[in-house]
């Protein structure tokens, strides 16, 4: 049971990176550009989601039948996460950061 969490960790740790990452720039406490962080964040999403799959296919039971459809189930959910959340998040912070630094141009 306790492998299972880890897993379901494992798969959502890319999308919490890409939000806390982006709102510490937008924040302007780093430096690493909203444009480095999305391909980051992908990266890590892939990683992240083969790993999971990997914990789930070690801890199948060695003897007797195995089956390996809910470490693929794992994987592609996964990656479909990564997929779907990093572009919107990417977008949202752009357009945050685009009117937080709209406002600080415009003040004369």
């Amino acid at each position: 049971m306790r492998n299972n969490a880890m897993v379901e960790l494992l798969i959502f740790i890319a999308p919490a990176f890409q939000i806390i990452f982006s709102v510490l720039r937008v924040n302007r406490m780093t430096t690493t550009p909203l444009y480095l962080i999305f391909p980051a964040t992908i990266l890590l999403g892939f990683v992240l989601s083969f790993t999971a799959m990997k914990v789930l296919v070690d801890n199948m039971p060695t003897t007797g039948m195995r089956c390996a459809t809910p470490a693929m189930a794992v994987l592609f959910c996964g990656i479909f996460i990564t997929l779907v959340t990093s572009p919107i998040i990417s977008l949202v912070f752009y357009f945050i950061n685009k009117s937080i630094n709209n406002k600080t141009i415009a003040i004369k």
